[in-house]
């Protein structure tokens, strides 16, 4: 039977839990990393792993999002608030789109279909749609800041990140365009879409 802890121990085990399956993940994988791994490397008994998080994807899952956030502060709001003009800002955004920093392996891993795939077979439909529910209101975000500036989108938030997601996935497909030419060509792609950004959407420079 799991042991009880005090509420400093389950918040230092829960925070040992994140640190640990990020490293595990990062390094195998969501499906070729077991339960058994991570409270091993937690230091703790496999059953109490089920008093902090409901499955192996349930853990994999807050670890992505901490990435996800980790990655946001780092260099997507910088993008957005600091750059010089709008063509500046759409570039760099979608340079990141195709060049993933490698320091978050768990959100580059979930760009390959059979780990997205094992993630959403292993998550309940409300976590899952609570996800998307925050996406759209992070690009709602988005969307109005560039309204600051002058870049007036006039498309829904879904079919927006629809298409970041659709260039996210580029990033399979390293080998069949060319891992040498793959990032001056994904540099030429983010020169061409930032200038279609500006000429459909740029009413105005404010920055």
């Amino acid at each position: 039977m799991p042991r009880s802890f005090s509420e400093n121990e389950k918040l230092s085990i829960r925070s040992t839990l994140i640190e640990k399956g990020s490293v595990l993940f990062g390094q195998y994988g969501l499906k070729k990393t077991s339960i058994d791994e991570i409270v091993k490397a937690a230091g703790i008994a496999k059953g109490s792993f089920y008093k902090f998080f409901k499955s192996k994807e349930d853990l994999f899952f807050i670890c992505m999002e901490f990435q996800e956030l980790a990655m946001q502060e780092k260099y997507l709001i910088p993008i957005l608030t600091k750059s010089e003009n709008s063509s500046e800002m759409f570039n760099k955004l979608f340079k990141l789109m195709f060049e993933l920093p490698a320091e978050y392996p768990l959100i580059i891993n979930m760009i390959a279909k059979e780990e997205y795939d094992t993630l959403l077979r292993g998550l309940p439909e409300e976590t899952i749609e609570s996800h998307r529910t925050k996406d759209m209101r992070e690009m709602a975000g988005f969307m109005d800041l560039w309204q600051n500036m002058g870049i007036v989108v006039n498309e829904k938030p879904e079919v927006l990140n629809g298409l970041f997601q659709a260039l996210v996935m580029l990033n399979l497909h390293k080998n069949e365009v060319g891992k040498d030419i793959f990032p001056e060509s994904m540099g030429l792609l983010s020169k061409i879409l930032a200038a279609g950004m500006e000429s459909l959407y740029v009413k105005g420079e404010t920055v």
